[in-house]
C-alpha cells in the first residue's frame, strides 16, 4: 500500500462524484493502477460512465475504455510537529466518514453524501491555501482501463452534428425537421443517429450497459467481457500534429 491514504478512489468516480481542488492540481502525479474484477463489478452496478476510446476492434466489436479518475490523497509535508498531528487526526477522522459512506448499499445516499464531504474539504482546502498553509489533502489524476464488448444490437449515437455549409459558405443552422431526422426512428435516445464505423480511437464516449450476464453467439467475440448496449460519441479525439486518426 502506499504510503498514506486514499480517498474516494474508484468508487467515487463510479458515484460520479466531482473532484477539484485548484490549489493543489500543480502537486498532483499520475498513478495507473491496475483493473480489477471488482472494478468491472462496481462498473456493471453504475451502469454508465463516460471515458476515452483507446482501442477498437471492429471485427470482434470488443474495445478499451480508459477512464480517467481523481481521488484525495493524504499531504503529509511541511509544518511543525504539532501541525502534522492535527493534519494525521482530521486524515482519520475524514477517512473514518469516508468508509461510513461507501458501506450504504443505496447508490443515490452514497452519491449525495459523497458530494458533501468532497464539498467540505474543498472549503478547507480553499480555507489553507489562502493561508499558506498545505492542505490535507492533494489531488492524484489516475486511470483505469476496461475492456467492454459491444453487444450483437449495440446502438451508437453522436452529441456533435455534422458541420453543414449553406450557399454562400457560411456555417448552416438545422432546423427542427432536419434535426427530427438526424435523430432517426430511435429519438428517444441521446444524440443523432451513428454507427460503429464513426467509432475512432482518441473520442470521448458515453458507454450505457446491458443488464445481465454477456451472451455471445459468436465464437470470435470474447462472451466474458461486459456487454454494451449504447455508446455515445461525446467528443471527438485531439488531433495529433503529423498524425491522422487511424481505426483499430
Amino acid at each position: 500500500m502506499r504510503q498514506g491514504y486514499r480517498l474516494a478512489g474508484f468508487t467515487a468516480l463510479l458515484v460520479l462524484v466531482p473532484l477539484a481542488i485548484g490549489a493543489d492540481n500543480k502537486n498532483a502525479k499520475e498513478v495507473d493502477k491496475p483493473t480489477t474484477q471488482q472494478d468491472y463489478n462496481q462498473l456493471q452496478q453504475a451502469g454508465q460512465i463516460s471515458g476515452k476510446l483507446t482501442r477498437f476492434d471492429a471485427k470482434t466489436r470488443t474495445f478499451t475504455l480508459e477512464i480517467e479518475y481523481e481521488y484525495l490523497e493524504a499531504n503529509n509535508k511541511g509544518g511543525n510537529n504539532t501541525n502534522v498531528q492535527r493534519q494525521l487526526q482530521q486524515q482519520q477522522q475524514i477517512l473514518r466518514e469516508q468508509q461510513r459512506i461507501l458501506q450504504s448499499r443505496n447508490p443515490v445516499d452514497r452519491q449525495r453524501r459523497m458530494q458533501q464531504l468532497i464539498a467540505r474539504i474543498q472549503r478547507d482546502q480553499l480555507q489553507a491555501a489562502g493561508k499558506n498553509q498545505n492542505g490535507a489533502f492533494k489531488v492524484v489524476t489516475a486511470h483505469k482501463d476496461f475492456e467492454l464488448q459491444a453487444a450483437a444490437d449495440a446502438k451508437v449515437r453522436t452529441l456533435l452534428l455534422p458541420e453543414a455549409f449553406d450557399e454562400k459558405g457560411s456555417l448552416k443552422k438545422y432546423t427542427p425537421q432536419e434535426l427530427k431526422e438526424l435523430k432517426g426512428a430511435d429519438a428517444n435516445l441521446p444524440g443523432y443517429k451513428s454507427s460503429m464505423d464513426d467509432l475512432e480511437v482518441g473520442q470521448t464516449v458515453k458507454i450505457y450497459l446491458a443488464k445481465g450476464k454477456p451472451v455471445s453467439k459468436d465464437k470470435e467475440v470474447e462472451a466474458d467481457k461486459p456487454q454494451v448496449s449504447l455508446l455515445v460519441i461525446e467528443k471527438q479525439a485531439e488531433p495529433t500534429p503529423g498524425k491522422g486518426k487511424k481505426k483499430k
